[in-house]
């Protein structure tokens, strides 16, 4: 964003960095916000990715289109605040579900995938901006939206679906079974 906005509106570099602030704050609010509602869902990420990502695709494409640095801030808020929703849901069906002793390799290997694509987007909108604009750039943010709907609404949504996919033992009164030690296997 402050590449953009210094580039194309000409805004320096220090304001720049000082409006980045307000949809970071929003984002963090989001997330506190979207972890109550994955609680209340018990899981269910669907129901907060697939609207959350749909509006912020729109807000995206908003964004994009902007014709004043406020509303490009405004549609930059909304986008990054509904995504921002969708964080602790992705992470609650997995972590609710897993046995006690592998909700660390779990909680790791979802907070891999988001830093992976943390350094993987950064790249690749920077190729996209740089040889095909920034619309093309922001296109590809509206495609990440899209991909993580797609990816909620075809992922385990509860306790149950989600240990089954994995073949691990059900829970009993909603407490993950433990995983059989080695001498129990035999």
């Amino acid at each position: 964003m402050p590449s953009y906005l210094s580039q194309e509106r000409g805004i320096s570099l220090t304001s720049a960095g000082a409006l980045a602030v307000i949809p970071a704050a929003a984002a963090a609010g989001a997330v506190i916000v979207g972890g109550r509602l994955a609680d209340r869902l018990q899981g269910h990420q669907r129901k907060i990715v697939v609207p959350s990502m749909s509006v912020a695709a729109v807000a995206l494409i908003l964004m994009a289109t902007a014709s004043g640095t406020v509303a490009f801030i405004l549609w930059m808020t909304v986008a990054t605040a509904s995504a921002s929703l969708s964080y602790m849901p992705v992470y609650s069906v997995p972590l609710r579900s897993l046995p006690p002793e592998l909700t660390g390799a779990g909680a790791g290997l979802i907070t891999f995938g988001g830093q992976f694509a943390g350094v993987i987007a950064p790249t690749a909108m920077g190729l996209l901006a740089d040889r095909m604009g920034f619309g093309a750039a922001f296109g590809f943010l509206v495609l990440g939206a899209v991909l993580a709907g797609v990816v909620a609404v075809a992922t385990p949504q509860d306790t149950d679906s989600f240990r089954r996919s994995l073949r691990l033992p059900q829970p009993t009164d909603g407490i993950p079974a433990p995983l059989p030690v080695e001498s129990e296997k035999a």
